[in-house]
C-alpha cells in the first residue's frame, strides 16, 4: 500500500476525520486602535510579600492618536487607584467602578491628535495567591514564597493593546534578602533600613513590564553559555544539565531566524503552577514542576521561540496574536525536526492537529481579540491551529522559501510591531503568487475544511495497492 506522499496529506486526513464543515462568516468589524499610545513608563513599586501588597506610582508619557477629552486606562481589578495627576502635579478627576478592570480619567485640557501628555497614577492592592481567578491562570502573585507580576495581569496602568511596546524605568523596593529580576539593564541594588531597592532601565521600546522577586540563588553554568539560573528549591545541578540544551535551541533559532540583539537570558524558577512557562525580554520563567535534570526540549523550544516572535518582532494588536503564538508553537516543531528527525516532526504535527480541534469553531484566528488569552479556546485556535496553519504555509511555499520567509520576517521587522497583513505581503513577496486564498481560508475563517478522498484498490502479485486523491472543496 502506498503511503501518503507528504506530511500535509497526513494532517489533511486527520482534519477530514473531524467532520467539521467549512464556515466563512463575515469577520466582525475590527476594533479601532487605542485612541492613545503610551511611549514611556517610570514606575516606583514596593512589594510587601507577607501581606501580598503592591503599592506603586506609575508615571506615563502618552501621545493622542485622535482628539481626547478623557481616556481610559486598564488596571487589574485587585488594584485601587488613589490619585491621578498631570505633569504639573495637579490632581485630575477619575472614575473607577468596583470590580472594574479599567478606570476613566478626565483631562484638564483636551488633547489634539499627535499631542503628548504625562500622567501619574498612584495605586495600591494585593495579589494573594490563595485568591485564584475564576478562570485562567494566575498572572500575578506577591508572596514570601516568591512573587511575579506579568504584564497580562495589568499590574500597571495600560492601554487596551496587550502588545504595546514602550520604554520603562522600573524602581522596585523589596524586603532585604529578596532578589528582583525584570526586563532592562539592572543597576547595582542598594540596601537601607531593611529594604533593598532595584532599578531596571529598558531604554528602547520593548515588551517590558515583567517583574519577578524572591529569595533566589544565582547560578552560572560551567559551560559558559549566556544563561544565568535563579533557583529557590530546584537542585543547583539542574542548571548545568539544562544550560547546554537551552544554548543549543537558541543557536538553532539564531541560525534560522537571525541572532538576538542581546542573547543573555535569565532562567528563573517560578512558584506558580497554573501556567506552563512564560517568556519576556531576557527572561524565561519555568514553574518548579517543569524542572528536571533534563527539561523536555519541546517545552524549552516552545517558549524560547517567543524571544523571536513576541520580543524581537511583536504583533501589532491582539488580533495579530497568531504571529507570536502560532509561529512560536511551530518553531518548537522545527527544532524537534532538527534534533530528532522527520518522524518526530510528524508526531508533533499530529499532536497539534488534535489540540487544534478542541475548540476550533469559536472564532477565526484573525479574531484572536475575541478570545481570553491563555484560555483553552485561545490555545486551541490561535496557538495550536495557528501552528498547523504555519505547517500548511510551509507546504504551499516549499521548505526553502518558507525558511527564507521566517528569516526575512525576523530581520525586516526587528524592533517593530507587525500585522497579519504585513506578514501576508511578505509571504507573497517571497512566494511570488498571491496568497489571498490561503489567508482567507486558514486565518480569516472558522471551521475545518472538508476533504473528499477518492481511491481505487488494485490486486497485485504482492497483495493490494491503493491509489487515491485527496481533493479540497475550494479552489
Amino acid at each position: 500500500m502506498n503511503r501518503l506522499p507528504s506530511t500535509s496529506l497526513r494532517c489533511a486526513a486527520l482534519l477530514a476525520a473531524a467532520a467539521f464543515c467549512l464556515a466563512v462568516p463575515a469577520l466582525r468589524a475590527q476594533a479601532p486602535e487605542s485612541p492613545y499610545r503610551i511611549t514611556r513608563y517610570e514606575i516606583e513599586a514596593e512589594l510587601t510579600p507577607d501581606i501580598h501588597q503592591l503599592r506603586a506610582r506609575a508615571r506615563l508619557d502618552l501621545v493622542a492618536q485622535q482628539p481626547l477629552a478623557s481616556l481610559t486606562l486598564f488596571l487589574n481589578k485587585n488594584l485601587k487607584v488613589e490619585k491621578v495627576s498631570d505633569a504639573a502635579g495637579a490632581a485630575l478627576s477619575f472614575e473607577q467602578l468596583p470590580g472594574a478592570e479599567s478606570f476613566r480619567i478626565d483631562l484638564r485640557q483636551p488633547l489634539a491628535e499627535g499631542q503628548a501628555a504625562t500622567l501619574a497614577v498612584d495605586y495600591v492592592g494585593a495579589f494573594d495567591p490563595a485568591l485564584r481567578p475564576e478562570r485562567g491562570p494566575l498572572l500575578a502573585r506577591i508572596s514570601t514564597e516568591g512573587s511575579f507580576l506579568l504584564p497580562p495581569s495589568r499590574w500597571f496602568p495600560q492601554s487596551s493593546n496587550p502588545w504595546d511596546h514602550f520604554a520603562m524605568t522600573l524602581n522596585v523596593t523589596l524586603p532585604a534578602g529578596e532578589v528582583a529580576l525584570a526586563t532592562g539593564r539592572a543597576e547595582p541594588p542598594a540596601t537601607t533600613g531593611g529594604k533593598t531597592r532595584y532599578i531596571f532601565r529598558a531604554a528602547e521600546t520593548v515588551l517590558a513590564g515583567t517583574l519577578v522577586a524572591g529569595r533566589y540563588e544565582k547560578f552560572a553554568p560551567a559551560s559558559g553559555a549566556p544563561v544565568t539560573f535563579y533557583l529557590r528549591t530546584v537542585p543547583a545541578s539542574y542548571a548545568d544539565t539544562n544550560a547546554q540544551s537551552i544554548a543549543d535551541i537558541i543557536a538553532f533559532f539564531s541560525d534560522k531566524f537571525a541572532p538576538l540583539e542581546n542573547p543573555a537570558l535569565a532562567v528563573i524558577e517560578s512558584a506558580e503552577d497554573t501556567w506552563e512557562a512564560y517568556s519576556a525580554p531576557g527572561l524565561l520563567l519555568l514553574p518548579a514542576r517543569q524542572w528536571a535534570s533534563a527539561i523536555p526540549p519541546r517545552l524549552l523550544a516552545r517558549h524560547l521561540a517567543y524571544l523571536w516572535w513576541a520580543v524581537r518582532v511583536a504583533p501589532a494588536t491582539a488580533r495579530d496574536a497568531w504571529l507570536a503564538h502560532g509561529l512560536a508553537r511551530y518553531s518548537e516543531a522545527l527544532y524537534i525536526e532538527h534534533a530528532a528527525g522527520p518522524e518526530a516532526l510528524h508526531q508533533s504535527l499530529e499532536d497539534l492537529t488534535i489540540a487544534a480541534l478542541v475548540d476550533e469553531s469559536a472564532a477565526p484566528i484573525a479574531n484572536a481579540d475575541q478570545l481570553a488569552p491563555f484560555s483553552p479556546g485561545f490555545n486551541s485556535i490561535v496557538r495550536d491551529k495557528g501552528a498547523m496553519v504555519v505547517q500548511m504555509l510551509r507546504v504551499v511555499l516549499g521548505d526553502a522559501a518558507f525558511l527564507r520567509l521566517l528569516a526575512a520576517y525576523s530581520q525586516r521587522f526587528a524592533g517593530r510591531r507587525t500585522t497579519l497583513d504585513d506578514f501576508q505581503r511578505l509571504a507573497e513577496e517571497v512566494a511570488g503568487p498571491p496568497l489571498d486564498w490561503f489567508f482567507a481560508q486558514w486565518i480569516r475563517s472558522t471551521g475545518i475544511p472538508q476533504f473528499e478522498i477518492e481511491w481505487v484498490i488494485y490486486r497485485t502479485r504482492e497483495g493490494f495497492r491503493v491509489d487515491g486523491i485527496i481533493k479540497h472543496e475550494l479552489e
